[in-house]
């Protein structure tokens, strides 16, 4: 019974995902977060161009969406001010 046991363990185990925090996926993901983070709090609207795709929105804390396109020119005009 205890050898069915553990064969059940090892089975379950190879099966797992591997851990957050491990990987060059992992890495890649929180560079670009990084980089997110950084051009949104200097409303830098070049780098968030290249960074988000084309049909990307955001909803904001008060329920309202805006679109990429959107987004972007109320920063850049200073109708939006970045986050911080």
């Amino acid at each position: 019974m205890k050898s069915i046991s553990m064969l059940i363990l090892a089975v379950v185990l190879a099966g797992a995902p591997a851990p957050i925090g491990s990987g060059e996926v992992t890495r890649d993901v929180l560079a670009v977060e990084r980089q997110w983070n950084e051009a949104r709090a200097r409303a830098d609207v070049a780098a968030l161009d290249r960074i988000l795709v084309d049909d990307w929105t955001v909803t904001h804390a008060n329920g309202t969406t805006d679109a990429k396109a959107k987004y972007l020119a109320d920063l850049k005009s200073g109708a939006r001010t970045p986050a911080r």
